[in-house]
């Protein structure tokens, strides 16, 4: 069975060493704590990039390899290791595959459709799905916060 791991950069781990749905529920879990932080204005940078850029911020991993969605980017790197005496190595560490994201995007838009989101594709940015994220949150802290206030002044 595949594992994956996915990183935004080298400063934070979004999933490591997960199947599949366990990589779809780490990146689900990462938005929607992102979103609930950046509704209550304390988002980390590396909440914020992703929510500008979407999936093709995220590094992702299979099996211990590198996964590269871009062919042409993937065949330039491919061709300058081979110059320099490199490709072995490379090969070893990186793998192509076309349609990873896309799939990936799919997957997390159905299901956050099963959850009652519906969103556009995630793969360049995931700015519509954080704004119903954070109404949502806001609208529910603040129901909470009213649920105390009532609950301490006993009415």
């Amino acid at each position: 069975m595949d594992r994956y791991s996915a990183r935004l950069d080298d400063a934070a781990s979004i999933a490591e060493d997960v199947d599949y749905e366990g990589l779809l529920r780490a990146i689900a879990e990462f938005t929607l704590h992102a979103a609930v932080a950046r509704a209550e204005d304390r988002s980390a940078w590396e909440q914020e990039r992703f929510r500008r850029e979407g999936l093709l911020a995220l590094q992702f991993f299979r099996n211990g390899r590198a996964l590269w969605a871009d062919a042409l980017l993937y065949r330039a790197e491919a061709k300058q290791a081979g110059q320099t005496g490199r490709l072995e190595p490379f090969e070893k560490a990186n793998e192509l595959q076309e349609g990873f994201c896309e799939r990936l995007d799919r997957d997390l838009r159905a299901w956050w459709r099963a959850r009652g989101y519906e969103t556009e594709t995630m793969l360049r940015d995931a700015r519509t799905l954080f704004a119903e994220l954070e109404r949502d949150a806001s609208d529910r802290a603040c129901g909470a916060h009213e649920g105390f206030v009532r609950e301490v002044l006993g009415r």
